[in-house]
C-alpha cells in the first residue's frame, strides 16, 4: 500500500494565516533560504498565551477554578513567557530605529544560529543586527530590577567562549535598565528607550 503524502492543503492554510498576519515565517539571519532552519510561529501574542496555556485545558480549568488553574500551571512561568516576548518587542524596536535612519548601516536583524564544533554544542541568539559581515549581539532581560555591569560582562564573556562568532558590539536591553552609567563598551537600551518612540 503506498501511503501518499498531500502537502497541498498544508501550504494553502499556511498562506492564509500569513495573509492574515496571524504567523510568520523566521529564519535566522546567518542562514537565509535554508529550509532546515525556517519554521513557522504565532504573532499575536493574545493568541500566543491562548495556545500555550489555555488551549485544551477548559475542561481541567472549568474543574479547579482559574485561580487554582493559573497557580498550579502559569504562575511559575509567566515571565519566561514575557521574557521570550521581549526578543520580538525588541526586534521591532530595531526595525523602526532602521526605518527612522537611527542604525543607517543596518543590512539585517533577527535571530543567529550557531554550531560550535570545538564544543559541539549549538544554539540561537534571537536578538542579532549585522552590518555587513560583522553582527551585534543583543541579550534581552525582563527584569524589575537595574541590569548590573557585572551580569553585563558575564554575558558577553560567555559569547566569546563560543568559536566562529564575529561580533562587531555586544548589547543589553533590560526592561529594569542599569545600575551603571559608563557603558563599558556595550550599547544599552532601558524599557523607557525601548517602548517609547525611537
Amino acid at each position: 500500500m503506498v501511503v501518499k503524502t498531500e502537502t497541498g492543503l498544508l501550504d494553502k492554510q499556511l498562506k492564509i494565516l500569513l495573509d492574515m498576519e496571524t504567523i510568520q515565517k523566521t529564519e535566522p539571519i546567518n542562514r537565509r533560504n535554508d529550509s532546515k532552519k525556517q519554521f513557522y510561529e504565532i504573532v499575536d501574542n493574545l493568541m500566543r498565551f491562548y495556545f500555550t496555556f489555555i488551549f485544551g485545558k477548559t475542561g481541567t480549568i472549568a474543574r479547579i477554578g482559574e485561580e487554582q488553574y493559573y497557580n498550579r500551571n502559569i504562575s511559575a512561568v509567566i515571565e519566561q513567557f514575557i521574557s521570550r516576548r521581549l526578543e520580538g518587542i525588541t526586534l521591532q524596536y530595531f526595525h523602526r530605529a532602521a526605518v527612522l535612519g537611527i542604525y543607517p548601516d543596518i543590512d539585517d536583524f533577527g535571530s543567529y544560529w550557531y554550531d560550535d564544533p570545538a564544543t559541539r554544542t549549538n544554539g540561537e541568539f534571537d536578538c542579532v543586527i549585522r552590518r555587513g559581515e560583522k553582527f551585534d549581539f543583543y541579550e534581552c532581560k525582563y527584569f524589575d530590577r537595574p541590569m548590573t555591569l557585572e551580569e553585563c560582562r558575564k554575558e558577553k564573556s560567555q559569547l566569546e567562549d563560543i568559536k566562529g562568532i564575529n561580533v562587531s558590539e555586544t548589547g543589553f536591553v533590560c526592561t529594569g535598565g542599569f545600575d551603571f552609567s559608563e557603558t563599558d563598551g556595550f550599547v544599552l537600551i532601558d524599557g523607557d528607550k525601548l517602548y517609547l518612540h525611537p
